[in-house]
């Protein structure tokens, strides 16, 4: 009894040092990322098992990483932020900035820096639109295309958006066309989990 006490400790011990292992580089990958952050008190880190995921306080927004930190990029102001993850086949970045209701001019700026580096961008359907199981969920727009990017190979491009409250949130998802129809219906996944992150938010005490 008194061995198998001692070596469940032994077990143990071992365990936390190796978790401690795996989440030294995430910790390293926070501060890499909060680097960029006027205020990195704003951001809360939720990482988890290795993998990198920061709440950004003010808006509610979780900035969820994949595993190669190589692809990870975080940009923060007073009235908002950037994130970006990617990995071989896909690259992801959302977008949140506080605004009490985007302007059509607004609107055309971000989606057309969203689009700004893709040539001959073609509408493409036979797409579906998601519906979020939150009650009194604000609308979203979804809109998806088939571009080149400057090397010159076909992208599929998905941009979706929506105002949630004080925020406007803003997605932009880049697959290769043959995996387009997963990283539409992932991308959807993820924007409708925004959507109700920023509504947490707004009812959780609203603004800034």
């Amino acid at each position: 009894m008194h061995k198998a006490a001692i070596m469940a400790g032994v077990l143990l011990a071992i365990a936390a040092s190796q978790g401690r292992a795996q989440d030294a580089p995430a910790a390293a990958e926070v501060r890499r990322l909060l680097q960029s952050a006027p205020n990195p008190d704003d951001f809360a880190d939720l990482s988890s098992g290795g993998l990198v995921s920061l709440r950004h306080k003010p808006s509610g927004l979780i900035c969820a990483f994949g595993p190669d930190f190589r692809g990870d990029s975080l940009h923060a102001s007073p009235g908002g932020l950037i994130c970006e993850t990617a990995s071989v086949s896909e690259i992801d970045t959302l977008e949140a900035f506080h605004t009490a209701q985007a302007s059509d001019e607004e609107l055309q700026g971000a989606l057309a820096r969203a689009m700004g580096q893709f040539r001959g961008a073609q509408a493409v359907s036979g797409f579906t639109d998601a519906q979020s199981e939150r009650q009194n969920a604000p609308p979203h727009v979804s809109r998806r295309y088939v571009a080149a990017a400057p090397s010159g190979d076909r992208l599929f491009i998905r941009i979706a958006y929506s105002q949630v409250g004080d925020w406007f949130v803003l997605q932009r998802v880049i697959s290769t066309p043959d995996s387009a129809q997963i990283a539409d219906s992932d991308g959807e996944r993820r924007l409708l989990a925004a959507i109700g992150q920023l509504m947490d938010r707004q009812t959780s005490g609203g603004g800034r």
